[in-house]
């Protein structure tokens, strides 16, 4: 058995969700949170989901990233064999060398940070030879065209945030102000077509298992959080991402989201260099996400190669589902539900699914559609 540790400034399903199937697995998880403890346990659903590891720490970090002295006190208490963190908590652990001192550091090449940093993995990689969108660090550089539209992407963000399709300068620089003009952004080109996936688990910069998919998502938020994806057969992303990872000398958990340029060939946008969103579909789609991470930690056997379908589709059991609003397409979508957490059950725990069921059910019965929460 060993302890893994867990940072976060806002709630992470998938963070609780791994921290789980870990659990189930026979290991220790602890959950250093920004929350008072009496804001926690303003919200039984919450404590009732945090209670699934075996020790979750209010107020151990503060909204910027850092630990607190508790958090501190607690992850050098807590021994663990490794560290998965949020984006701000990852940076700040990196830019004060915490993340070497302590054996945590997920990149060989350059420090954590400077991937997690949009801006600086697009140079390094551009640098190295690998194709990249073009980008740019301030608006007044940007060679604006009415045919090319831009992304604005805040530089140090996950899961979607901060993230603008803008036709123009003006819309970029709408959102240079909304974020305050010393917030580190950058505009890169859009490539318009349905992003690509890559994901899985790598160890000294050898993928040791992964998988290509596409997620399905909400038309309205386009860059944010899948609902589900559909695996794919893609050798071109495979080798790129092979290149990617070998180059920057990647550990542990990834997920590298890439577009296609017009030659058809992939382009890196972001890198995640930690348990991502859609592990849990990834692992029931046949990638053995759990027995991976342990490998690479020295807690197992290698894992055994992925039993992957192409075309085959696995939900990321989130609510609001999409396009569910009637009373017969509730019904529909609870006996899938129930369903999958059932087949998941058995590496994700009883007690998760438990909780799980819980949640469907809440939703199921009196839940808001996310039209209806959306507008």
């Amino acid at each position: 058995m060993a302890t893994i540790a867990f940072a976060q400034v806002e709630y992470s399903q998938p963070m609780v969700d791994f921290a789980a199937a870990l659990e189930h697995r026979g290991h220790r998880t602890v959950r250093l949170l920004a929350e008072s403890v009496d804001a926690i346990a303003a919200n039984p659903s919450r404590v009732r989901w945090e209670n699934l590891s075996t020790r979750w720490v209010p107020e151990a970090t503060v909204e910027s990233g850092p630990l607190t002295a508790l958090g501190w006190e607690e992850l050098l208490h807590a021994r663990a064999v490794d560290f998965q963190a949020t984006e701000s908590t990852a940076t700040w652990m990196s830019t004060e060398g915490h993340d070497d001192q302590l054996g945590y550091r997920k990149v060989a090449a350059i420090p954590d940070r400077d991937v997690i940093d949009k801006l600086a993995l697009t140079r390094t990689l551009a640098e190295l030879g690998i194709a990249v969108p073009r980008t740019w660090d301030r608006v007044e550089d940007v060679p604006i065209r009415s045919d090319v539209p831009m992304l604005f992407k805040l530089r140090d963000s996950g899961g979607g945030v901060g993230v603008h399709l803008c036709d123009g300068a003006a819309e970029l620089r709408h959102w240079v102000r909304e974020y305050g003009e010393h917030t580190p952004y950058l505009v890169q080109e859009f490539y318009d077509g349905t992003p690509v996936i890559a994901a899985g688990v790598a160890a000294e910069g050898e993928v040791i298992a992964g998988i290509t998919y596409v997620n399905r998502i909400d038309p309205r938020k386009p860059f944010g959080f899948g609902y589900g994806l559909t695996v794919t057969d893609d050798p071109e992303l495979i080798d790129y991402t092979i290149r990617v990872i070998r180059a920057l000398g990647v550990s542990g958990p990834f997920a590298m989201d890439a577009v296609r340029g017009a030659d058809n060939s992939s382009r890196l946008v972001d890198l995640n260099i930690r348990i991502w969103g859609s592990w849990q579909a990834c692992q029931a789609a046949g990638l053995d996400v759990l027995g991976a991470y342990e490998y690479v930690l020295g807690l197992g056997r290698p894992p055994e190669q992925p039993r992957l379908v192409t075309g085959s589709y696995h939900s990321a059991l989130r609510t609001p589902p999409l396009a569910v609003s009637s009373v017969p397409e509730r019904a529909k979508w609870l006996a899938a539900e129930l369903r999958i957490i059932t087949e998941r059950a058995q590496w994700m725990g009883p007690k998760w699914a438990r909780l799980a069921r819980r949640r469907a059910l809440g939703w199921a019965g009196k839940g808001k559609p996310l039209a209806a929460i959306e507008g």
